[in-house]
């Protein structure tokens, strides 16, 4: 609240720490899923949220007539985007913390790597994501181990050198998860239609 009251913008999110640092699969799970989100990262203006971190005023619903879509779990990604194409401002602060208790079983973390990547292509579907590319060639999706990898890698090392060392060591187990959810990005899921309304202003 103290953030929105200085900050003009519709929406303030923050910043996550790994609530299961014992487990090596919990660990992996969170270094895939919110190393955009880590708290040494300094407030920035951004283009995204996360959807268990965030506050919005109340304005935001009421004037631009939009609500979450059931493509579970972009439906923040989704609805970030459709700020963004409002004109809305969407503010980042790594004081405003919550820490996620991760899945911390094999089988739980490939099951939810999956269903991430479903939802992920489904996003792009229906909307203008960046990403496109691997919506219109589906197999080139099967590359998207690799360039996560590296994406997460060149955000981790920029702000912690101990948690670039340990994202490196649990390389195998990284990118046999980001495979599952590249397999899940080439299926389809089955969601409820998308309700996006953008008027023009």
């Amino acid at each position: 609240m103290e953030i929105h009251e200085q900050m003009n913008v519709a929406a303030v999110y923050g910043a996550v720490k790994n609530g299961t640092p014992w487990s090596l699969f919990g660990t992996v799970s969170y270094l895939s899923e919110f190393n955009e989100f880590l708290p040494q990262i300094k407030p920035h203006y951004s283009t995204i949220l996360l959807g268990g971190n965030v506050g919005y005023k109340r304005e935001v619903f009421n004037e631009h007539d939009i609500c979450f879509t059931d493509i579970f779990p972009s439906e923040d990604t989704i609805f970030a985007w459709t700020l963004k194409q409002k004109g809305e401002k969407i503010y980042f602060d790594p004081s405003v913390l919550v820490y996620h208790i991760n899945r911390t079983k094999f089988k739980e973390l490939i099951r939810h790597q999956n269903t991430l990547g479903k939802a992920s292509a489904e996003a792009r579907r229906t909307t203008r994501l960046s990403g496109q590319i691997f919506v219109k060639y589906p197999l080139l999706s099967l590359a998207l181990p690799i360039v996560r990898w590296c994406r997460a890698a060149l955000r981790i090392i920029k702000v912690s050198l101990p948690q670039f060392l340990l994202f490196v060591l649990l390389t195998p187990i990284y990118l046999i998860a980001s495979v599952a959810w590249s397999f899940g990005f080439l299926s389809k899921g089955r969601f409820s239609e998308a309700k996006i309304k953008i008027r023009e202003r």
